[in-house]
Parts: structure tokens; sequence; C-alpha cells
């Protein structure tokens, strides 16, 4: 590459360092509504004025071109960036700006880029490049193609439609925003002028005057920001909260007057705007003491007021804050009144629901950790008393034919009397409790004197208002849970939906426990029958005479035992391990034992056998004894795996030898074969002395085998 030194350089320098300032400040403040697509405006700005002054300073053609392509990136950008940033500061870019608006703006600035880079195949963009001296300067020159015209029309119309958004705002909005307004005018104005007469060469000169311009449009935007506040105070932040909020909100001056409030708070006030606008706040709100002293605070608060008298008392949250300027100097108050009557309301009734639900669950907890069906009845019934406060609660079930009402548990001295009493009702019976446990509907007596189907009790006469839920599991009625007290109308709509969470927990509880004691009763059962079992099928083996009760180790080898002996014999009737020191016994083999130890072994809890141990110690130890009782634990299971085997194989034999008599029964081709064959496969298979088979006729057949 080979440079020329050019003085329109350094201009073209400048602008695109005052664009680059520009641009970081705006990114500092991103977060405020356009600042983003400010700061890639300048930034476009920046980088098309170094770039076309790094073109300028070029001497050869390809240098040139290539400075030009790269300038394209932040001219298709320009444009675009000027009418994202006019929308979101004016605040329609949530509407337009979405993701798929977005897309489509991007379109277009991307097909251009593409057809500059490729201009050497179709010459869209540039046609006829050459190179022109002007004086001591070499410049190109080009014909613009289709498609660089059709990118500078769409161009103008992105920017005139910019500036129109923001022309609205310059005739609609106080002078903090007209200053705004104007100095973006302005400011795009001047790359917009430069870029016309350029283009239509209105001006005889070689030099595009757009990027010159970028120096008055990042002056101009500059003071925009520090001196009336751009992308601190913005115009869609005034029109959203003065004139939409809906919350009060007052604006006073350093000097403390008003100098804005909206409709809001002039509703809360009942003084029209024109009455209190440049009044001191004191003076404006002497109607309102304690408004007027907040407001004159000289600190920032956030307090609960209560404005009005009797049923037009509202509740506000107060938030008072300074409006400052951007050296943080205090140039007014900002004060916000947002109406929390009703949410204060909400939070008082949420506060007693959620006393309410904590009873409840306090009941279900207490009720969960009880054991036995009488004993949950009966603490639930007193828990429920207690920590709502009633008179008397009660606690019914349904009993097994359904034709009446138990009562399970109840409170205080005449519950105890009507559970001595045996206390029920006919489900037929005019009762509240008769007819919510029929109907499965809970029931509320406000005033059980003038309620039709109240049944007075006289052993409680203070009983004022009643509420009666069912007890309901599946969709099916188990009983109900009966409250009273002493005051009328004690009972509302919170009262029953906290209750019946407790009946509706109380009524899993109780078929819970049914389920319960069924299971148990049930396993019991299985169990007796499973030892049954077990002893029948043991017994059946002990009785074989092919077997030995048991066997011996005594050194010298293992020898059959006739019998247990009687530490044995206790083990076994006591069904635990046996531990015991015996005198030596000269008749026992030579053995000399001092030690003994009997470990029944166990399978079901039947005992099926004995595990029976000497030694020449006095006593075994402990962990001897629990060794050999996980030994005979395991036989246990290894002689019943034992036997069952045996009892498979004997099955399978006898299958095996029907299956054989069976066949050969199938080969006889008439009655006498056949029963001689019965006789003779039944005498083999059983080795019986005799077979006979005979007819029901009362004469011996020949088919008799011996």
């Amino acid at each position: 590459m080979h440079w020329q030194y050019v003085s329109y350089a350094l201009p073209l320098i400048i602008a695109a360092a005052i664009s680059f300032a520009v641009a970081v400040f705006a990114w500092r403040r991103r977060t405020a509504p356009g600042a983003t697509a400010l700061a890639l405006l300048m930034l476009a700005a920046a980088e098309w004025s170094l770039a076309y002054a790094l073109r300028l300073a070029s001497v050869d053609l390809p240098t040139k071109i290539f400075w030009s392509q790269v300038r394209y990136l932040g001219i298709v950008v320009t444009s675009t960036a000027w009418l994202v940033f006019a929308l979101q500061y004016t605040g329609r870019g949530t509407k337009w700006l979405t993701r798929r608006g977005l897309a489509w703006l991007a379109v277009e600035p991307l097909v251009i880029l593409l057809l500059v880079w490729t201009n050497k195949y179709h010459n869209l963009i540039w046609t006829n490049i050459e190179l022109e001296s002007v004086g001591s300067l070499l410049v190109w020159h080009a014909s613009h193609g289709m498609a660089w015209w059709v990118h500078t029309v769409y161009s103008y119309l992105l920017i005139l439609l910019g500036d129109f958004l923001i022309i609205q705002v310059f005739i609609r909005s106080p002078r903090l925003y007209r200053e705004q307004a104007g100095a973006l005018l302005l400011g795009m104005l001047a790359p917009l002028l430069g870029n016309v007469l350029s283009v239509f060469g209105l001006i005889p000169t070689p030099l595009d005057l757009t990027p010159f311009a970028f120096t008055a449009m990042g002056l101009a935007l500059a003071w925009a920001i520090f001196h009336p506040q751009l992308l601190d105070i913005v115009p869609v932040a005034r029109e959203a909260i003065i004139e939409g909020l809906q919350d009060g909100l007052l604006v006073l001056d350093a000097q403390g007057r008003v100098v804005e409030l909206n409709p809001a708070i002039q509703r809360i006030i009942g003084r029209p705007a024109k009455e209190i606008i440049g009044q001191p706040a004191v003076q404006a709100l002497a109607g309102w003491p304690d408004l007027a002293a907040l407001c004159h605070d000289m600190t920032e608060t956030q307090v609960e007021i209560v404005l009005g008298e009797g049923g037009a008392q509202r509740i506000f949250d107060l938030r008072s804050s300074f409006l400052r300027d951007y050296r943080e100097r205090i140039t007014g108050r900002l004060v916000i009144l947002r109406d929390i009557t009703e949410r204060k309301r909400t939070e008082k009734a949420l506060q007693r629901g959620t006393m309410r639900l904590q009873m409840a669950a306090d009941v279900a907890r207490s009720a969960a950790f009880t054991h036995g069906l009488d004993d949950l009845l009966e603490r639930t019934a007193n828990l429920i008393q207690d920590r709502f406060g009633f008179y008397h609660a009660a606690i019914f079930l349904v009993d097994e034919r359904g034709e009446h009402v138990i009562l399970k548990a109840a409170t205080g001295e005449a519950g105890r009397a009507m559970l001595e009493r045996g206390y029920k009702l006919a489900m037929d019976e005019i009762s509240i409790v008769a007819r919510v446990t029929s109907t499965g509907q809970s029931r509320i007596a406000l005033d059980v004197g003038a309620d039709a189907v109240h049944f007075e009790n006289l052993l409680l006469p203070e009983t004022r208002s009643e509420m009666t839920l069912p007890l309901q599991v599946g969709g099916r009625v188990i009983g109900a849970l009966d409250v009273q007290s002493r005051e009328m109308a004690a009972f509302d709509e919170d009262d029953m939906a906290a209750s019946q969470m407790v009946a509706d927990q109380l009524a899993v509880f109780i078929e819970n426990a049914r389920l319960l004691q069924e299971m148990e009763q049930t396993m019991r059962d299985l169990e007796v029958a499973s030892g049954r079992y077990t002893q029948e099928s043991w017994a059946a083996v002990t009785q074989r005479h092919d077997r030995p009760v048991g066997y011996r180790y005594n050194r010298l080898g293992v020898e059959p035992v006739a019998g247990p002996r009687a530490e044995a014999l206790q083990a076994w009737q006591q069904g635990r391990p046996i531990v015991a020191t015996v005198q030596p016994e000269a008749q026992d083999s030579g053995q000399f034992a001092s030690g003994a130890l009997a470990v029944p072994i166990t399978l079901r809890g039947q005992v099926i056998g004995l595990l029976d141990l000497r030694s020449e110690d006095e006593a075994f130890s402990p962990e001897t004894v629990s060794l050999v009782k996980e030994v005979a634990g395991r036989l246990a299971l290894a002689m019943e795996n034992a036997r069952l085997l045996e009892d498979t194989r004997r099955r399978a034999t006898r299958e095996q030898v029907t299956r054989e008599i069976t066949d050969k029964m199938r080969q006889a081709t008439d009655m006498k074969s056949l029963l001689r064959i019965t006789a003779e496969q039944l005498n083999s298979a059983l080795g019986a002395a005799q077979t006979y088979v005979r007819l029901d006729t009362g004469d011996t057949v020949d088919g008799d085998a011996e």
C-alpha cells in the first residue's frame, strides 16, 4: 500500500474521535431507552469517517476500493441505528422492535454488504471505477449501480421516518424535551444534508461531505447528553409516569413549588392542576397537612399515610425522592402516592386466613402422630376446640349398617357424658349432624334457635351457633365433624374452609386407621396360617421312620442321635436360646462338658429344630450365642429349601409314575386288558403285595394281580 498526505484526513479523524467518544458515553448509559442504538449509531459514524480518511490517503485503486468496501460497514448501519434509536427514544420500541422486526431491519444492510464485497462480479454497487487527479489529490470516481440507488433511497426513508418521530416529540413535549429533540434533529440533519449535497452534486467537490458532517452531529449529541440530560430524562418516561400512571404523582421544584401533577393525585386531593401549579406545596396542600409536611421534609422518605375520614379514608404508600441534574445538584422533588387501601385490607384478611390455616395444620400434624383410632379422634376433638376456641367439638362416625351416626369423641363434661351414654343419632333424625352426614353438604347455623334442623341438646345449653362438616373419603361420607360456639354468627365461609381442611385430613386419618387395623388382622391371620402350615410340614418330616431325629458331632465323626437333652427341650418349648452349666456325665461317650447352649431353629415363628452345643468352658460367650443364632437362622432357610426340594422331587416322581401308568392304560384295546394293565402297573409302582381292580358287580375280575 502507498499513501499520500491529505489535509482533509485531519477533520475526518476528529469527527471519528468525537463520534467514538459519544458512542462510549452512550454505551455506559445503555440501560436508558435508546442508549444502545445511539452508541451503535455513533460507532458506525466513527467507522465511516475513519475508513473514508484512509481511502483519501491511499494512492492506488485496489486500496481505495478496499477502504470503500470497509466504509460500508458504517454506512449500512447508520440509517438503521437512527431509526431504532428514534423508536426507543419515543417509546415505540416495545411494539415495533420485536425479534421479527429487528430481523427484517437487518436484511437490507446484510444484502448491501454482500453486494459491496462481491461488486466485481455484478457491478450493482459501482461501475467504471477509476482514479482521478484533483490538484495534488488522487481520488476515485465511479458510476453508481442500481443497488446503490436502492440503498440510498431506503436509507433516506429510514432517516426521515426517525426524524418524523423526533419531530413529534419536539412539537408535543415541554421545553426540556424540545431541547433534546432539537439537538437530535440538528445532529442528524448535518450528515443528511452533506450526503444530499454530495450524492446529487449540488456542490462541485470530489469529496463526500457526509463524514465531515459527523463532527457537527457528534457535538450536537454531546451537548444533548450533558445539557438537557439526554439518556437520563426521556419523553417516554414523562408520558408514561405523569399522564398514564395510576399512582398519584407530584413534582416540586427546588423552591418547593408545584410544577407538575398527574390526574390521579388531582383526584386524591380534590383540586385541579390549574389551581395548584406554581403554588408552594404547603399552600397547595393546605387541606392535607400531613401530606404537605412530608412534601416539605428535607429528606427522602417512604412512609404509609392515611388520608380522608370515615368511609372515605384511604391508605397510601408515599415515596418522596429528590430530582438531580448531571452534577448531582438537587433540582426538585418527586412525590408518588400509591393507594394501598385494598392491599392492606387483603393483608389483614390473609393474616386471619393464615392464622386459621396454621391452626388447622397444627391440628392435622398433631393428629398424624397419634396412634390408635380412639386416641386419634379424642385428641383431634380437643385440639380443634383449643386452637379454634370453640365451645364444643365432637366427631361422629357412621355405623357399619349406615343407619346411625355414633359419637366417637367429644370435648368437655358434656362430651364425656354423651360418650358414656353411647350417644348416637339416626340418619333420618332431625338434626344438623344427621342432615350433613346423609347429604354430604356442610352446614352453618348462625342462630341455632332459628334453624329448623338443629337438635337441641340439653347437655349443651350455651350453644348459639353451630357448624357441621362431613368427613368424606373418596366421595363416601364416613362421619361428621361438629363444632359449636357460644356466640351468634360465630362462623363464616373462611371458618368453614379452614375447618373443612381439618375434616378432610381427619377423614383420611380415620380411613387409614381402619385400613391399618384390617391389614394388621390379615397379617396376623396369615402368620397363623403360615405357622400352622410350617408346623404341619415339618411334623410330617420328623414322623418318617427312615430319618434320624438328629445328628451329633463328637470329635470322632457325625452320628445319629435319638432325642434332645433337657436344655434343648427347654429351648424348643420357650423358642429362645438357653445357656446352661451342666455337671459332667461319665456315660456321655467320655465327654465331660461343663457348658451347654441350645438354640432353636425357627422358621416363620415355628421351631423346626435345635442346635445343641457342649463346651469344655464353663459358659458360652455372648458373641458365640449371637453367632450360633445367626447360623440357626440361615440353617432354617437351608432346611426349608431342602424340604421344598424334596417335596418337589416327590411330586415330580408321582407325576411321572401317573403319566407312565396312564400311557400304559391307553394301550388297552378292551375292558379286560385295561383292568389287567391297571392292576399290574399299580402293583409295580406301589410295590404292594396284592392289587385288586374290580368293577361294581361284586365279582372278582380276571385282571386281579398278586
